[in-house]
């Protein structure tokens, strides 16, 4: 048989699997939601083997998305780790035979604790589904090894069982995009939420201005010096007066051609334009990138605070740092 043929067939069987499952969705997987809903404190997953990193990877999921949830191992659990546990929590016992030792040595310490149950096995009948509060069942016919031991498909239905629970949660919490930043606030999608223009502007030295008075010689030597291709004219107070990019430049040159104006006459204030656009230094930069990407604004804008100049931002340094 094929290498492919093999792996259609292996993909072929967990899908199946997940079939079988969404089958068995009854009353008691919405028990659990409401159950993880109203759990004030903490929700604890427990798993042995490949259960545990299963249950680990629920657990984050549900963490990253507005419900407080740990994974800790059975045996660590039996040796001090159970302190994490309070009264009244919730736990999650991960176990395809539902008699996995370990976590029926928990139990005790659990009912003194007076946790509430969930069980996510794959026998109705074992241990562990009869002293839980709520039995997800999650039917497995068969793994996909060719031993039909090494856990495939059972731990597919368990990791998609727990993808569902935090979903529904999610939607059930109003859990929002900015709240989802938050936990997230080194990925990408944390700084499109979280950036503010001020993280993102080009500043200090990067933000080159000049006076109104300033010559068109001196005004073209910043222009062809920065990467911006564009300045803020302000006046002693450093309040913003206008804005010149290479295109005013271009513009009074042409004028020049055309009718031999003095160049020398020429200043920042009678080059730039007063009715640049500008935008709030506390703004945040993803409504800036939307913004520049339907029109509604200027691909490069200066950054004012106070009606001061303090930087300059461009859809380029938007896109840089993964907009």
């Amino acid at each position: 048989m094929s290498v492919i043929k093999q792996i259609q067939d292996v993909l072929a069987l967990e899908e199946k699997t997940l079939q079988d499952v969404r089958l068995q969705v009854n009353s008691s997987f919405e028990k659990a939601v409401n159950l993880l809903y109203n759990t004030t404190n903490i929700v604890c997953f427990f798993g042995v083997g490949k259960s545990y990193h299963i249950a680990a990877k629920i657990a984050s999921t549900l963490a990253s998305t507005g419900t407080r949830a740990v994974c800790l191992h059975p045996s660590e659990a039996q040796h001090g780790d159970l302190g994490v546990v309070r009264e009244k929590d919730t736990v999650v016992l991960l176990s395809k035979s539902g008699e996995t030792e370990e976590m029926l040595q928990l139990l005790p310490a659990l009912r003194l604790l007076q946790c509430s149950i969930i069980s996510i096995v794959s026998s109705k009948e074992s241990k562990i589904a009869k002293l839980a509060d709520i039995v997800l069942y999650v039917p497995v016919k068969e793994e996909a090894c060719a031993l039909k031991l090494a856990p495939t498909c059972s731990t597919t239905a368990m990791l998609a069982v727990g993808d569902a629970l935090a979903v529904v949660l999610m939607r059930k919490k109003n859990f929002t995009k900015e709240e989802f930043a938050l936990r997230h606030p080194a990925g990408s999608l944390g700084k499109q939420l979280l950036y503010t223009v001020k993280d993102v502007m080009s500043k200090d030295e990067m933000n080159p201005t000049v006076l109104l008075s300033a010559s068109f010689e001196t005004v073209l030597d910043l222009i062809m010096q920065y990467k911006m291709n564009a300045l803020s004219v302000v006046n002693e107070a450093n309040e913003f007066q206008g804005m010149i990019t290479s295109y005013d430049i271009r513009k009074t040159l042409k004028q020049y051609l055309h009718t031999k104006t003095n160049l020398e006459e020429q200043t920042a204030a009678t080059i730039m334009n007063k009715q640049a656009t500008t935008i709030d230094v506390t703004m945040l930069a993803l409504r800036c990138f939307e913004a520049m990407k339907r029109k509604q604004l200027p691909k490069i804008v200066p950054v004012l605070q106070e009606g001061k100049t303090v930087g300059m931002l461009s859809i380029d340094q938007l896109l840089l740092v993964g907009f």
